[in-house]
């Protein structure tokens, strides 16, 4: 009976270690990326599509049209005074508006300032550097939603903040840090509702699932799949009750979320419709089907030179997105139609594990270009390192999927993501960058991998399958009978 009184207070101090760990890794990693900042800031140039951002960012604040409102956001090419950055129009422009925000108020008012462009990467990077930190935090949190120690918890997050390709991303004007970090915002909490079943925790996951979107279009494709998963748990899982009852409930919370997702995304929808962009949320969906379907595999001596010649056809094709587009669209059906099934997969196959396993990331490019000066080849030890954390991560994650990904509704909605994202990767496989809103999703199902094995090591039951939802307890009064959520024995 001593024990479990005791038991509370045990916890408790297992949380508070948990909780003081969290921040030491929090705190340590701010350091390390302060101290990059500082060691390698100053010889640092934007490459790229990073050069673009980084325009756009600036011209869309001097015209003072960078709103973070739904509904007020620019996806239309409207020509006029956009064509010299026509480039970027068929990008979602909720990262460039965020960057906007960032620009130095001098020059939003027209003067000149010093360095200007260099004065915005400065502080995109620590924009990305707070993004990292929430990121971190919301992968601790759905650790222990999913029913991972305090101490167990830690994995996930301090998988990600070792990667040297995540952080690389910390250092760049790439809008994908602010794509995870509120893709993992709305997992944690629909985690959350998915463990307790709060219809609460809906409303900030569905306008975090919706500011997503605006962060990259595809995503709004999982926002329904996430929808039915909640709607089946709330009707089919949990405590006995009417058919009728049940099924209002997973009813309830469905329409709970997407009323959310819609309260974000709607405004946006019926402007962009306005627009004339058929697309909704991005007009650009055919010329990268065109290029995810109709490409050479990577191994093809044409590769390189197709994607030059495509590219420019593109561009030449027509003025507007619009046109340009429909165009797109005619020669992506065509190859279709040309291409044999089988030789269509198999090229698909090949390209996606190239894209997985081979292909360079920008890291890699980042040093041999010499991204940083004479200060690269001091980061040259970084390259194996992230490739071997990379393929760790990976294995391991595709091993929780199969051992932990079916155990709880929570678990179930990782893998859900896992699957639909690589099954989108095998469509479009482009660039690796498109992986990284994967890389803390795999992390947390590796987590789930390592605390298993660690049970089956220590000889201690697998964590149980938990359908059920979780109540909290009334830590004054004493437990009867076993926790179904105890991973041990006694």
């Amino acid at each position: 009976m001593r024990a479990r009184q005791n038991a509370p207070v045990s916890t408790w101090r297992t949380e508070k270690w948990g909780a003081l760990a969290l921040l030491g890794l929090l705190v340590a990693t701010a350091l390390v990326h302060v101290h990059g900042m500082r060691h390698f800031g100053r010889d640092t140039e934007p490459h790229g599509d990073e050069v673009l951002y980084l325009d756009r960012a600036r011209v869309v604040a001097r015209w003072d049209e960078h709103s973070l409102v739904p509904g007020r956001l620019d996806f239309a090419d409207r020509g006029g005074r956009r064509s010299s950055l026509d480039t970027l129009r068929h990008r979602p422009p909720l990262a460039l508006n965020v960057f906007a925000h960032l620009v130095p108020f001098r020059e939003r008012a027209g003067e000149r300032v010093a360095g200007p462009t260099q004065v915005l990467f400065q502080r995109i990077r620590w924009l990305h550097l707070g993004l990292l930190l929430v990121t971190l935090g919301c992968l601790y949190a759905q650790s222990r939603l999913l029913g991972l120690g305090p101490l167990g918890s830690l994995v996930a997050p301090g998988l990600l903040a070792v990667s040297p390709w995540y952080g690389f991303y910390v250092h760049s004007a790439f809008a994908e840090p602010l794509r995870t970090s509120l893709l993992n915002v709305s997992f944690t909490f629909l985690i959350a509702h998915l463990r307790t079943r709060s219809v609460v925790w809906l409303v900030p996951a569905g306008v975090a699932a919706g500011y997503a979107v605006f962060a990259r279009s595809s995503f709004l494709q999982f926002v329904a799949v996430a929808a039915l998963l909640v709607a089946a748990t709330d009707a089919f899982v949990g405590a006995a009750a009417r058919p009728l009852r049940r099924g209002l409930r997973g009813a309830v919370a469905a329409l709970v979320f997407a009323a959310s997702v819609m309260a974000v995304v709607g405004p946006q929808l019926r402007v962009n419709a306005g627009d004339g962009i058929e697309q909704g949320l991005a007009t650009n969906t055919w010329r990268n089907l065109e290029r995810g379907l109709c490409s050479p595999r990577f191994s093809s001596p044409e590769r390189r030179t197709w994607g030059k010649a495509s590219k420019a056809e593109y561009l030449a094709s027509a003025k507007r997105y619009r046109e340009r587009e429909a165009l797109s669209r005619e020669r992506t059906l065509e190859c279709l139609r040309e291409i044999p099934v089988a030789t269509l997969v198999g090229n698909q196959l090949e390209k996606f594990f190239f894209v997985l396993f081979r292909f360079q990331n920008k890291l890699e490019y980042a040093v041999r270009t010499e991204r940083w000066g004479e200060r690269s080849p001091d980061l040259a030890w970084l390259l194996p390192v992230s490739r071997v954390h990379w393929v760790v991560v990976l294995l391991l994650g595709l091993v929780g999927m199969a051992w932990v990904g079916w155990r709880s509704p929570g678990w179930l909605l990782l893998s859900l993501f896992a699957l639909y994202y690589f099954a989108a990767l095998a469509v479009v496989p482009v660039v690796a960058r498109f992986m990284i809103p994967l890389l803390p999703t795999l992390c947390v199902l590796a987590a789930g991998a390592l605390g298993a094995a660690a049970s089956r090591w220590a000889g201690r039951r697998p964590p149980p399958v938990s359908w059920t939802p979780r109540v909290p307890k009334d830590p004054g009064v004493a437990p009867v009978g076993p926790d179904p959520h105890s991973t041990s024995r006694t």
